[in-house]
This record gives C-alpha cells, structure tokens and sequence, in this order.
C-alpha cells in the first residue's frame, strides 16, 4: 500500500504527473538468511497508484526463517512540496504444512532502444521476449512513462498471432490488469510474446513536459519506457495438455448453454463443434 498521508489531489505543488504518488516504483525480493537475493524470490513491483496482486489459491512460495524484504531498487518522484509517504508490504500465509501446487515467476519484458522524436504522436516502439517453458499468464501489466498512451501485448506462436490485450496508459495510474482463471493465456514454450506502445509527445498529450525534447529509455517520469511486467505459472507439458482440456471443455459447455438460451428464447437452432 502507497500511503501519502498529507498530499491530496486537490493540494498539489505540481501538475505535472507523480504529483499525487510520490512513489514511482518500488522492486524487492526476499532475501535469504545469507543475504543473497536469488531471481526467482523477486516480489512483483509496486508502482505508479497500482492494485493489488491476487494470486491463484495453489501457488506459494517459501520464505525461509529469518529472511528479510530487500528494497534493492526504488524511486521516488518529486511532487513540488515536502511530503511524508511510506510503503506498506504486506504478506498472507498459506496454513502450517500446506505445500503449494504452483508456483510463479517473472516474465517481464521490454526494450531500451527507445527513440522518440519530439512534438510527434503516434510514435510506435516494439519489444519481444520468448518463453522458455509453458505457462499460464496471470496479469498483463503495461510500465511506459508520461509521453506513453497506450500499449497492446500479442502471442506468437506455430505461424499464428492472437492478441492478448489493448490498452489506453496514463502514467498518473498504472494499472495491473490480472486475467481471470478461464481466460489466462496457456503458452507453449517457444511462444513469442510481442509488446507493442505507442506514444504522444505533442502538446495534446496533458503529461508531456516539454514537447520540444528528444526522449530515450530513462527511470524519470520524463524519459520513456516500454516494458510489460507479466507473471506466469509455469506448466509441465502434462499440466499444459490438462490445463487446455479443461479450458476447451469449459468453453464448449458455454456455448452448449448459450445455445440451449436461444433455442428456447427464439427457437433457432445449431450446431456446437
């Protein structure tokens, strides 16, 4: 929780974005007792005004007696006067001797070759990453800065290309956009995940600071960035195999109850392949 106790929105120094929230991110992991942070220990971000992370009821992870929450990489952003703020982190334990089924993991991904012209919109920027195991996608999570507008993510895989999600983005509120069990995204590995963002840096985009200026990859709210901070569960090939019978089946008794709804409200008839 991002609490700014003494900044309200209709008290600000600065118009300009991060005026309410100071924090701009907050990373951490937890550390072990031997104070090594291990990459897969990695807690999902917290940033801009972000909700919650809710996690799928069989997935835990250890926290070993006598770890510690290591903030290894923050920032916080100037809002124009002298404010008090605090992170809260806080965590729910599974009960004694509960063994998790699931576990996850980042699959974050962006580009730092950033090039962005100035006083022009429209202005695209393309980042991919490849999964390197299957897996099921909890969240779609759009991190650009104050010249961004919107970012849509697509999967790539056997020759086909489906998109995922289509976004508007404004840096004032990020948003973490997490998929409900039936429709979270279940990925071969090998699948090429395609981060597509486009940006305003014209005097019609309200959080441009100066649109005179050239902007590149940069942390500060006035430079730029493209990354989709994504989570997945990962999939053995007989979890993946179970994982898509069960979402076929699941959607097939939905369109054989959409069709009984019409064959009783209209009396049309079809068939459900």
């Amino acid at each position: 929780r991002d609490w700014s106790s003494d900044v309200c929105s209709s008290d600000l120094a600065s118009k300009t974005v991060g005026g309410l929230f100071v924090f701009h991110h907050a990373n951490f992991g937890l550390a072990g007792p031997d104070g090594t942070i291990d990459a897969s220990s990695r807690i999902p971000a917290h940033e801009v005004g972000r909700n919650a992370d809710i996690f799928d009821p069989k997935v835990g992870r250890l926290l070993k007696a006598g770890s510690v929450v290591s903030f290894f990489d923050n920032h916080l952003h100037a809002n124009g006067r002298v404010t008090k703020s605090h992170l809260e982190l806080g965590f729910t334990f599974h009960p004694k001797g509960y063994t998790p089924e699931l576990e996850y993991r980042s699959v974050a991904f962006g580009t730092t070759e950033v090039d962005l012209r100035p006083n022009e919109a429209n202005q695209r920027i393309d980042a991919y990453t490849v999964l390197q195991e299957n897996g099921k996608i909890l969240n779609f999570e759009p991190h650009m800065h104050a010249t961004a507008t919107r970012m849509c993510v697509e999967a790539i895989w056997g020759g086909r290309i489906e998109t995922l999600n289509c976004v508007g983005y404004n840096h004032n509120w990020v948003r973490n956009y997490q998929y409900a069990d039936e429709a979270a995204p279940l990925l071969p590995k090998g699948t090429i995940l395609h981060a597509i963002g486009y940006f305003d840096t014209t005097p019609a985009n309200r959080l441009v600071f100066e649109p005179r200026n050239w902007t590149g990859w940069g942390n500060r709210s006035v430079d730029n960035m493209i990354v989709n901070l994504a989570y997945m569960t990962p999939l053995t090939d007989a979890q993946l195999h179970e994982a898509v019978v069960q979402r076929r089946a699941a959607i097939r008794a939905r369109s054989e109850e959409h069709t009984s709804e019409l064959q009783s409200r209209f009396g049309i008839s079809y068939a459900v392949f």
